[in-house]
């Protein structure tokens, strides 16, 4: 059921396009996946689908960088929120890297075992969890929805720290690949 609902959010980002095996391209770029399950602390069980991204015979020629707040900085912002009686708020992005921009390379996953189908391939279409350029993708993608869509400044001290001066001051800043972490006054 947890395999189902994931597939099914690949769906909905139309993360992929079927192949028939027959169809692929002799010099096709092609790379294995499984699913991982994880049992959150509610009992719930989620599972993540991820292309074997270590397989990929292009990933020597990506970029994989994508700053993360340095953490001394990210505890300092902690202290002054603290200090200031700031509300502090944290959200999980869900899908993220399959919300990535920017994702156009040919690359071929062999469906996890889960699917039970032999005879057809996955062409992503989308980022995905495990593959190299991944977690770029996703920085550039939120960096880019923060500082274009919502008018957000980047800090000239810290890259992936950007703040808004408005009549509450908000400093949004990107800790993590997949989480984003508000500071507001009030």
């Amino acid at each position: 059921m947890s395999y189902d609902k994931e597939k099914q959010g690949w769906i909905e980002k139309n993360a992929f396009i079927k192949v028939k095996r027959s169809n692929l391209p002799s010099n096709a770029n092609i790379v294995g996946s499984h699913v991982v399950y994880r049992r959150k602390s509610t009992g719930v069980v989620k599972a993540r689908i991820c292309p074997w991204g270590h397989r990929d015979d292009e990933k020597g020629y990506l970029r994989s960088d994508a700053p993360c707040m340095n953490f001394e900085i990210f505890r300092l912002v902690l202290s002054i929120a603290a200090e200031k009686h700031w509300t502090i708020g944290q959200m999980d992005v869900k899908a993220a890297f399959l919300q990535a921009k920017g994702f156009h390379r040919d690359i071929y996953v062999k469906p996890p075992k889960e699917e039970n189908d032999p005879e057809n391939f996955w062409k992503l279409t989308a980022a995905a969890y495990g593959l190299t350029e991944s977690g770029r993708l996703w920085y550039l993608t939120s960096d880019s929805a923060l500082t274009e869509v919502y008018g957000l400044k980047k800090s000239q001290y810290e890259n992936p720290c950007t703040s808004k001066r408005t009549s509450r001051d908000v400093l949004t800043s990107s800790s993590s690949l997949k989480s984003i972490i508000t500071y507001t006054a009030v």
